[in-house]
């Protein structure tokens, strides 16, 4: 890091030091079996628990359970054409989450 004092470079010999806690959010993967809708994730470092949140049309996120498991069945909770994201509960706060995070499902009729 160079310090400028005065609109020139200062003599002092300063350094710096940074420290950042990353915690990555989990990126869910959709999984189907016959009519079984599955959500899958890697497990994240420090997480204590982690939510399934169904994503309105408005952008809004519906928490719909928590899990501690990394795999989440979606079946019972009529999917199709709807939009899910998971989150991870590090330090009692949620991750945090983009749009480009967000699962959606859609059900092809055979």
């Amino acid at each position: 890091v160079t310090i400028f004092k005065g609109g020139k470079e200062s003599s002092l010999d300063n350094s710096l030091e940074f420290k950042a806690k990353v915690y990555y959010k989990p990126a869910a993967k959709l999984t189907t079996k016959g009519k079984k809708v599955t959500l899958k994730w890697k497990k994240v470092k420090k997480a204590t628990k982690y939510g399934i949140f169904e994503v309105t049309d408005e952008g809004e996120e519906i928490l719909l359970k928590t899990t501690k498991k990394t795999t989440f069945d979606l079946s019972k909770y009529n999917p199709d054409g709807k939009t899910f994201v998971v989150k991870a509960k590090v330090n009692g706060k949620w991750t945090r989450t983009s749009k480009t995070d967000n699962v959606k499902v859609i059900i092809k009729k055979r």
